[in-house]
C-alpha cells in the first residue's frame, strides 16, 4: 500500500471512528434523558397514589377520632375501650399503603413529612391515662394540629405533581 492510499483510507477510518464515537455519545445522552423521563413519571404515580393513601388515612383517623369522642363524651376511658376490629384493621392498612409509597418519594423532606403526619395521626388515636375531660381535651388539640399539617401536606404534594407535570410535559 503506498501513501497514496494509505491517507484516504486511514482518514476514512478515523471519520467513521469519530461518527461512531459521536453516536455513542448521543445514544447515552437520549438513554439518561429517558431514565429520567421514566423517574418523573414514577414519582408522579407515586405521589398521585400516595396522597390517594393519605386521604384514607385522614378518614380512618377521623372515623377514629369519632369513636374515640364517642367513648369520652359518654364518660368511657380510651385507656380501656378497644377499636373495633374492622376500623383497627383499615387504620393499619392505611399506615401500611402510606409508608410502602412514603419509601418511593425522592424528596427526603416530603418523607419526613409523610412520616410526621402518621405519627401525628397515630398519636391522635392512642389511648391515654389522664381523666375523660383532660383526654377530651387533648384528642381535640391533636385534632386540632393534624388537619393544617394534612392541608399543608396535600397542597405540597400537589405542587411537586404539578411541577413534576410540567417537566414531563418539557413546558419548564
Amino acid at each position: 500500500m503506498t501513501a497514496e492510499t494509505l491517507v484516504p483510507l486511514a482518514a476514512f477510518v478515523l471519520g467513521a471512528l469519530v461518527t461512531q464515537a459521536g453516536n455513542i455519545i448521543r445514544d447515552s445522552k437520549r438513554d439518561q434523558r429517558a431514565d429520567r423521563q421514566r423517574e418523573r413519571e414514577r414519582q408522579v404515580a407515586t405521589i398521585d397514589e400516595l396522597q390517594d393513601a393519605l386521604s384514607e388515612l385522614v378518614r380512618t383517623t377521623g372515623a377514629i377520632h369519632a369513636e374515640n369522642l364517642q367513648t369520652l363524651h359518654a364518660g368511657g376511658s380510651l385507656a380501656t375501650t378497644l377499636l373495633p376490629e374492622d376500623k383497627d384493621r383499615a387504620h393499619q392498612a392505611a399506615i401500611l399503603h402510606v409508608n410502602q409509597l412514603r419509601v418511593r418519594v425522592a424528596d427526603r423532606l416530603m418523607r419526613d413529612d409523610i412520616e410526621r403526619f402518621v405519627g401525628l395521626t397515630t398519636s391522635l388515636i392512642m389511648p391515654m391515662q389522664a381523666s375523660p375531660e383532660e383526654n377530651l381535651q387533648a384528642v381535640e388539640r391533636e385534632f386540632d394540629a393534624l388537619m393544617p399539617y394534612w392541608e399543608n401536606l396535600n397542597g405540597r404534594l400537589g405542587a411537586a405533581t404539578r411541577d413534576l407535570g410540567r417537566l414531563l410535559d418539557g413546558s419548564a
